[in-house]
């Protein structure tokens, strides 16, 4: 999904006190806008047309996770740590292209 959002912007921005990936793209003359964060335990991903009202419960959940931390390591790189239900992290690093 960064790569996806190159061209539209990436941010990591705090949604209803939740840190969410955010990209932005436009389409059909057009605004839209995904998120994805972590909620109930899991990975949420949220498709939507800016400024239409939402809530954490209106992402499909991807998949089961016990943690996701997300930073902005610089305005184009972002690190994203995972924690499994074992307690196992798996962390990576992300760079913008644009």
């Amino acid at each position: 999904k960064v790569r996806q959002g190159d061209a539209g912007g990436v941010s990591i921005e705090m949604v209803e006190g939740v840190p969410a990936l955010v990209t932005r793209e436009q389409a059909a003359g057009s605004e839209y806008v995904t998120y994805i964060y972590h909620y109930d335990g899991a990975i949420c991903e949220l498709y939507i047309q800016e400024g239409v009202d939402f809530t954490l419960e209106n992402g499909a959940k991807i998949m089961e996770i016990a943690d996701v931390k997300m930073e902005s390591v610089s305005d184009r790189m972002f690190r994203f740590t995972c924690e499994s239900a074992e307690g196992k992290e798996l962390s990576t690093v992300v760079t913008v292209r644009c």
